[in-house]
């Protein structure tokens, strides 16, 4: 190759220097298409769902789920008796009051308040059984209802209300203790049935049944606690020898 002069050489230099601005330019262009491409392929999942980021997408309509889905309710101690927990058999927020007062029962054991929950004493109720031995869990009709305790089933029996037979009642038989158990009234039929005779249960996990509707059999005076029409379940501790039953 010929040796160049320096106008030639200079004309070279002068053309190899456009040609990179050329390609500069061109690798931008690309870059900031490339980049363009990507910002409109993340947002487009954000697109649909009527807003700009994560925070704006709409939930998915909820599923239509038994009553029971999803487990019992918090562990909540909700009254203690003859060294027994008694754990809230219920999801406090659906609970309108826990109340307690003397039972018709003469063997039903005293409760003491536990922990997390709010327990009102009415001790002026006229039952003739003891003091603070009946603990009514007020919740609107329909509510899951769970074993506020770790046993077994030892009778399920008919709930007579204002002298007719309404839902059922449920006895357990701690695994803590043989000498007392536990009973659980005003209940109506959960979606899979009754509880069965032996059928062993656990705490605020075994559904025992739905909150009875007794508004249009009674007049309750649980509605003096709450603001509605005063359904609960009633929680009692008695003897076991009371618990055998069908």
């Amino acid at each position: 190759m010929p040796a160049l002069d320096w106008d030639e050489l200079d004309d070279r230099r002068s053309r190899r220097r456009l040609a990179q601005r050329h390609r500069d330019r061109r690798a931008v262009a690309v870059l900031a298409i490339a980049s363009a491409i990507a910002v409109i392929v993340a947002a487009v999942p954000f697109a649909f769902s009527g807003g700009g980021g994560p925070g704006d997408i709409a939930p998915a309509d909820p599923l239509t789920e038994s009553p029971f889905a999803g487990g019992g309710p918090a562990n909540l101690i909700v009254a203690r008796a003859a060294g027994i927990d008694l754990r809230l058999p219920l999801a406090s927020d659906r609970m309108t009051a826990a109340v307690l007062s003397s039972s018709d029962n003469p063997t039903a054991r005293r409760l003491d308040p536990g922990e997390g929950v709010d327990v009102i004493s009415n001790a002026g109720s006229d039952a003739a059984g003891p003091p603070s031995s009946a603990l009514s869990i007020g919740a609107p009709a329909g509510t899951p209802v769970y074993s506020p305790i770790d046993g077994i089933v030892a009778s399920v029996s008919p709930n007579l209300v204002a002298g007719r037979e309404l839902g059922f009642q449920v006895t357990l038989q701690p695994n803590s203790q043989s000498s007392a158990a536990i009973r659980v009234t005003n209940l109506t039929a959960a979606p899979g049935g009754r509880p069965q005779l032996g059928e062993p249960v656990g705490a605020g996990a075994t559904p025992l049944g739905q909150v009875a509707d007794l508004s249009g059999v009674a007049q309750l005076s649980m509605s003096r606690f709450t603001a509605d029409a005063g359904n609960h379940i009633r929680v009692e501790v008695v003897d076991s020898g009371e618990s055998s039953g069908a």
